[in-house]
């Protein structure tokens, strides 16, 4: 008997591995590496939301989707300036979010750490207000992927 309740028990296991491992079969992966400025905006009293400023942005973003799992990961560099263009601070974050149908779970996490200087690169220094993302060449891309990657490690 006792063997028999270990053999269910392997089965069932297996069961759960091949069911698991085969519903995540068909993974569609975007990964992208980006360098952008957009507007930081805050409420004010009324309740309307103003632009207080802009942020420089280096990204990495990776989204994992199967038909029953959805899993994201970002990574950030951000500098933050005021409307008169002088520097507030500079973060950089990496959060992580997953979303399961199978085992029914979503969880995931989120670091950041506060810089005192800048730290995006490939964004102008003046008159970032109007700079618009280009299509970077792969060159650039591996440039930007490496720095973002070399301050992931302040997180650790």
């Amino acid at each position: 008997m006792r063997y028999f309740g270990l053999w269910s028990m392997k089965l069932i296991v297996l069961g759960l591995v091949i069911a698991l491992t085969s519903s995540c079969g068909n993974m569609n992966v975007v990964r992208h590496i980006e360098v952008f400025v957009s507007e930081s905006m805050e409420e004010n009293e009324e309740g309307n939301y103003e632009v207080t400023g802009y942020i420089k942005t280096n990204a990495i973003t990776t989204s994992e989707e199967s038909k029953n799992l959805l899993r994201t990961d970002v990574k950030l560099i951000e500098d933050y300036y005021d409307l008169d263009g002088n520097y507030v601070k500079s973060e950089v974050s990496h959060s992580r979010s997953h979303k399961s149908d199978i085992s029914i779970t979503d969880g995931g996490f989120s670091h950041k750490k506060e810089l005192q200087e800048p730290s995006t690169i490939f964004i102008p220094e003046e008159g970032y207000e109007q700079f618009r993302m280009k299509a970077m060449s792969d060159e650039e891309k591996e440039i930007v992927e490496e720095h973002v990657m070399s301050y992931m490690k302040m997180l650790d």
